[in-house]
């Protein structure tokens, strides 16, 4: 699994951004204020992002970010119902973070609504989410939490759960109804295997 690229821009796409490092090309999807960062940069500047390597049923995408912390609130919000890596990449190109927090924490649907995709369900759903575990987003964003190993772990079998052809709806319902929660990413594996 791919968690970090270092090396330059080779060009860019719509929403993407192709880093050529060590020989290979990579195409990295990231949010437009990333894309403006890089695009700024003089040709053959050397750049490092850290990145989620999101595996589907359907094939495996990069998505990247300037700072591990922005990596990591890309994570908990794909982790919400309802949204997808798309979804999160077109929210965190009209938000930062912290906005985002702020307009779930104060319900201001009609600024979530303003974002493409976003209709009123899906704005009233994230407010709901966000704010639900807004503790969690607080800390992502001050860069104090650390990922724990069982959720490393827990986000390594789910990926792989995922490259094994399990649908990632499928595999967060089986990680909910494990009791005691396993220590590794093999066990996570394994006892979720035998619930799906």
């Amino acid at each position: 699994m791919i968690s970090g690229i270092q090396g330059t821009v080779a060009r860019f796409g719509a929403s993407s951004v192709f880093i050529l490092a060590g020989g290979l090309e990579y195409e990295v999807l990231v949010p437009l204020n990333v894309f403006d960062l890089l695009e700024r940069q003089k040709p053959g500047t050397e750049v490092r992002l850290y990145i989620h390597h999101h595996f589907s049923q359907e094939d495996q995408r990069l998505y990247g970010f300037i700072e591990p912390e922005q990596r990591e609130v890309f994570r908990a919000l794909i982790q919400l119902q309802g949204m997808g890596p798309a979804l999160v990449l077109s929210v965190l190109s009209h938000y930062d973070g912290a906005t985002l927090l702020q307009l779930c924490e104060s319900g201001n649907v009609d600024a979530l609504k303003q974002i493409p995709r976003v209709g009123d369900k899906t704005a009233r759903r994230m407010v709901f989410e966000i704010t639900g575990k807004k503790d969690r987003f607080k800390k992502l964003l001050s860069g104090k939490q650390k990922v724990s190993a069982r959720e490393s772990d827990q986000d390594l079998a789910r990926e792989a759960l995922v490259q094994l052809g399990y649908r990632e709806q499928q595999v967060n319902e089986a990680f909910k109804k494990l009791d005691p929660k396993p220590t590794t990413a093999a066990d996570w594996i394994t006892q979720t295997l035998r619930n799906l």
